[in-house]
């Protein structure tokens, strides 16, 4: 029964589209090429929220994810457990890719990929939020930041998420 979907509730394509449509309506706007959301499970996965808000990716038990959307091309979604992301259970995301634990060295191997090594990379977590004044990367970051040094991106920029 290879063919067989799982049912889980989840939000419409229609859903997905408008998400996506908005955040990179302020992307464009903001002159950001890629943001990246870094898997963190802290606080039962609360802190991962930018993640599952642009991949419908992510929650319960074991459920790190990361995501790499850029402003045009597929969204990535990264993963330990690649298999319990991908198109049996959810319909956003065609591109999942597993991580193995080293979410950081995949995430930028997807960067690469989009030839983001001169473009702005945004990155959530890095500034506090409501009830993380120190922002909320841990999984990785070290990763990522020695791969984004290492291929010279031009900058990874900290702010504030909006969302409708």
């Amino acid at each position: 029964m290879a063919d067989q979907k799982f049912k889980f509730r989840q939000f419409s394509i229609a859903e997905r589209d408008r998400r996506w449509q908005r955040v990179r309506e302020l992307m464009a706007r903001d002159g950001i090429d890629v943001i990246v959301a870094p898997p963190n499970n802290g606080n039962s996965t609360d802190w991962q929220a930018d993640a599952r808000y642009l991949s419908a990716c992510g929650g319960g038990a074991d459920a790190s994810i990361g995501v790499v959307f850029p402003l045009v091309g597929d969204v990535t979604v990264v993963a330990t457990s690649a298999i319990r992301w991908g198109s049996d259970v959810q319909e956003w995301v065609t591109d999942v890719r597993e991580a193995d634990r080293f979410y950081g060295k995949v995430m930028a191997e997807r960067l690469l990929e989009l030839g983001a090594a001169n473009k702005r990379v945004a990155i959530s977590g890095l500034a506090g939020g409501t009830r993380t004044p120190e922002g909320t990367i841990w999984h990785g970051h070290d990763d990522l930041a020695r791969s984004l040094r290492r291929h010279r991106h031009s900058a990874a920029e900290r702010g504030d998420r909006e969302r409708d």
